[in-house]
């Protein structure tokens, strides 16, 4: 078991190695919180960005403002990424978030391969 980071219950908790998907070149782990697989390539490597729920639909988590009020980003160009393998800066605006009753989700941000040959 390794301490690693768990994108769907917003734990840095203990997760039992399962296996490896050899088409996506990523270990697959289980949270032992939220019971859930959790796809993994290196907890190093890791930046998420917090997806809020407002109002007018959800936005990104991109600062504090006056007063402490939420900052959001209409787009993840505007967002305020984390590296996950720095927890304090991610755990303070998670706890802060939660304590103004914040709906959020944390989105893994990274490559993606187009398909398209150059």
């Amino acid at each position: 078991m390794s301490n690693l980071f768990c994108i769907n219950c917003h734990t840095y908790t203990e997760h039992s190695y399962i296996g490896t998907n050899y088409n996506t070149e990523q270990t697959l782990h289980k949270c032992q919180v939220c019971d859930e697989l959790v796809e993994i390539d290196s907890d190093d490597g890791i930046s998420v960005a917090i997806k809020i729920k407002t109002r007018s639909g959800e936005r990104f988590f991109s600062g504090w403002g006056k007063g402490g009020r939420v900052q959001t980003a209409w787009s993840l160009a505007g967002a305020k990424l984390f590296l996950v393998c720095i927890r304090e800066d991610l755990d303070l605006v998670i706890s802060k978030l939660k304590a103004k009753n914040k709906k959020f989700s944390l989105v893994k941000v990274g490559e993606q391969e187009s398909g398209v040959n150059q």
